[in-house]
């Protein structure tokens, strides 16, 4: 029996806990983007990658929007998920115009995204203004 867990839901026990659920208090705080994260934004939004899902003709919008979240969580994560696309076996071929292309494309980005200092984060900003950087 120890190999079992039973997950419950905070809507399943709320009442049996009553005031221990305090409802969160969100707060929106926008922030203008960066000249240099604008760079990155433009660029993500435009580029067409030629080897990620050939089958679909979806020029890579999956992938897109993985680097663009990876990008809004930080310049870093998104820098390492283009490294680990840059290993992947869909990019080795050196012969290949798509390959070589998607390439490019990849490390004219890498260029971009690593072009975003600390100071110019703006997500980074805003929480050392909070007080969050400790």
């Amino acid at each position: 029996m120890s190999d079992f867990f039973i997950r419950r839901f905070k809507k399943d026990i709320a009442h049996e806990v009553a005031e221990s659920f305090q409802e969160r208090q969100l707060e929106l705080d926008k922030k203008e983007a960066s000249p240099a994260e604008d760079k990155v934004f433009d660029y993500v939004d435009a580029v067409v990658f030629k080897t990620i899902a050939r089958e679909r003709k979806s020029k890579g919008i999956l992938f897109r929007t993985l680097l663009l979240k990876s990008f809004l969580s930080s310049p870093a994560a998104c820098s390492s998920t283009i490294a680990h696309r840059l290993e992947h076996k869909d990019l080795q071929d050196e012969s290949d115009v798509k390959v070589r292309h998607d390439g490019r494309v990849l490390g004219e980005l890498k260029k971009l995204v690593d072009a975003v200092k600390p100071r110019q984060f703006q997500k980074l900003q805003a929480l050392t203004t909070m007080g969050w950087d400790s």
